[in-house]
């Protein structure tokens, strides 16, 4: 996963909460690519953490550093969100976007998109949880202190002041959360047990919290203060913490404890609650979400009907390469690697077929334990104004394999995010306001669809790499699938449970699914969905060219213009088939490529069973014909003898 601030919910809000800017309006690209980065200048200024995540050194731009603080969240806070946005919005269409160049028209295709998807989300906070688990406002907000870069001392001070803001923080969500179970929306039954769980964990851990613990390992690696000073930041930290927050944290607790119960519809998946008077639309939000998590504005129906060919056809993928391995029995080892660096030496040796990108310095360690357990690793991002700077974190007790750790650095570091989001950040044309814009279903399927490429580069057999891609692919894709089966189509566990037994999976895991579906709506989308296009515009594409397929074009292709919709990827993919001279099939199999090439009898079966239906109809009139021909020469005989 690619960790960035502006992909969780509170600070999403905060950065939208500035895209309005005083700027007018302009007729020009040179005017509009000012006009872009004057948007990027009034979000950064406008709101303290987005600096802080975005920019290294805001003094060297020019910027003006924004009052320190969480700001404010409400249901007004929302509705102005959307408000400014709207406004955005307008401003954007001003510009005649027949006048802009190629990658000014990308950027305002995305940036449009963006604020669409924008408006559309933050329409409904009714369904913006506070206290989700793994994914809600609270945990986003703990975990932004967890990688709070040092750049200064003052950095420091910062950094203990949201701390001391966040109590009263905590209470703008909790009331937040109280206006929402008045009208009956609130956590699911599992949910509602893992954020307990979640809250449990910090309290009984104390000061062994990772609030303590990441802060002072990341003062441990600063350089700019003295022992004492640290020792002393230690302290300050230690007694907030204890004092405030852990104390805050039980608040919370007994707050939902309280609250249990409020929810008015029955499982809690986003169809059931139903538009009326006063009643938000549980799946028109559902819409936009899936909208913002697929990178796509496909319907829902296409959408599921896309994972479940995806899905078909992966396991029909595997079970040809079972048929043709037959010792095959488990997928065997890595081998000649043994820590972290060992595995990004080896990624970054075996780049061929990906075009060359900046030189980067990156920074990969193991979290502290307890340390965001739902996570197998994230990247952190470069700031905008300083490319080489690059952090990538592992869970070291969600890849305690050299296989898992393997696809994961390629997933987080090269060829995945750290390698697209660097690559795209120095090419020619980049524009600031791309660094805040994100699209979940572009970014996470790009990093899902190159792990299969380093498996088999990895010195692994085919069978053994393709395993270990497709048995994570496979399940990221029967996921979202129920995701939207269950959120979005409205089917209950035994209908879940029907249709992922006709896709090849154990219908005991329905109910399991059901739960999580409900529980984090919208989370596996981009891993299943995402992984999924990716995948299938590698096979359109080779399907096209042929022996004219050039794996470094393709992946240039892909890479220019940055995260954007799925349908501007394709348009782009689409020129440049064209300008080879082919044309991009619509039609296609999922690892078609891998497959030998089909009779046209294996290909269509129909025609096989036509085909056999026509030699019996031949067959019978030729016996008719031999007959009747037997029968004139017994009469012709008869008449002679007689």
């Amino acid at each position: 996963m690619k960790k960035t601030l502006k992909k969780t919910a509170v600070i999403f809000l905060a950065v939208m909460m500035t895209f309005l800017s005083a700027v007018p309006a302009y007729a020009g690209s040179d005017e509009f690519s000012d006009h872009l980065y004057d948007e990027w200048k009034e979000t950064v200024e406008s709101d303290y953490l987005t600096m802080h995540s975005s920019v290294y050194d805001w003094r060297e731009l020019g910027l003006t550093k924004p009052e320190v603080t969480f700001g404010d969240i409400s249901i007004d806070s929302f509705r102005e969100t959307v408000s400014y946005a709207e406004e955005a919005l307008e401003k954007l269409h001003e510009f005649d976007i027949e006048e802009l160049d190629e990658t000014e028209w990308h950027d305002y295709m995305a940036f449009e998109a963006y604020l669409e998807n924008s408006i559309d989300m933050y329409s409904y906070p009714e369904f913006q949880f506070m206290f989700r688990p793994f994914t809600g406002y609270l945990i986003n907000v703990i975990d932004y202190f967890a990688d709070f870069m040092f750049y200064e001392k003052q950095d420091v001070e910062d950094y203990l002041t949201l701390i001391e803001e966040l109590p009263s923080y905590i209470d703008q969500m909790k009331k937040f959360t109280e206006a929402q179970a008045k009208e009956g929306y609130f956590l699911d039954d599992l949910g509602y047990t893992d954020a307990m769980s979640e809250l449990n964990e910090m309290i009984e851990k104390g000061e062994n919290c990772p609030l303590v613990v990441n802060f002072e390992n990341n003062i441990d690696g600063f350089d700019g203060i003295s022992d004492a000073e640290k020792a002393e930041y230690k302290e300050r930290n230690r007694t907030l913490i204890s004092e405030s927050i852990i104390p805050a944290i039980r608040d919370v607790r007994a707050f939902l404890s309280e609250l249990k119960g409020s929810r008015s519809v029955q499982s809690g998946a986003l169809i059931e609650y139903e538009p009326g008077e006063g009643t938000a639309d549980g799946l028109e939000y559902y819409k936009a979400l899936v909208k913002y998590s697929a990178s796509s504005s496909d319907s829902l129906e296409n959408i599921f009907d896309y994972l479940t060919k995806a899905i078909t056809e992966s396991y029909d993928y595997l079970d040809w390469l079972f048929e043709n391995d037959t010792e095959f029995t488990s997928p065997g080892k890595i081998a000649g690697m043994e820590s972290i660096e060992d595995v990004f030496s080896y990624l970054r040796a075996n780049m061929q077929g990906f075009p060359e990108g900046p030189d980067v310095d990156y920074t990969p360690s193991y979290l502290p334990p307890g340390s965001n357990d739902f996570a197998m690793a994230y990247y952190i991002p470069a700031p905008v104004d300083n490319i080489r700077q690059n952090i990538i974190r592992v869970n070291k007790q969600n890849t305690n394999d050299l296989n898992t750790l393997y696809y994961v650095l390629a997933h987080e570091g090269f060829p995945g995010h750290l390698y697209q989001f660097t690559w795209y950040q120095a090419s020619e044309g980049y524009k600031p306001l791309r660094h805040e814009l994100t699209f979940m279903g572009y970014e996470e399927g790009w990093a899902n669809y190159v792990e299969r490429t380093m498996l088999l580069r990895s010195g692994l057999d085919k069978t053994s790499a393709e395993y270990l891609y497709l048995s994570e692919i496979l399940s990221f894709m029967i996921y979202a699938a129920s995701d939207i089966a269950v959120n979005g189509l409205g089917y209950d566990q035994e209908e879940l449970s029907e249709y992922i037994e006709n896709v090849g999976f154990d219908p005991a895991y329905a109910e399991e699914l059901y739960e999580l579906s409900v529980e984090m709506p919208g989370s596996y989308i981009p891993y299943g969905y995402g992984a999924a296009r990716f995948l299938e515009f590698r096979e359109r594409a080779e399907q096209a060219l042929g022996d004219d397929f050039d794996e470094e074009e393709f992946h240039e292709v892909l890479l220019t213009y940055g995260p954007r919709p799925f349908e501007l990827v394709e348009e782009d993919l689409e020129a440049y088939v064209e300008s080879k001279g082919e044309r991009l099939p619509d039609d296609f199999t999922f690892f078609g490529s891998e497959l030998p090439e089909k009779t046209i009898f294996e290909a269509y079966p129909l025609l096989k069973y036509l085909a056999g239906l026509i030699v019996v109809i031949i067959a019978a009139v030729i016996v008719i014909i031999i007959n009747k021909k037997r029968r004139k020469m017994d009469a012709e005989i008869t008449d002679s003898v007689d």
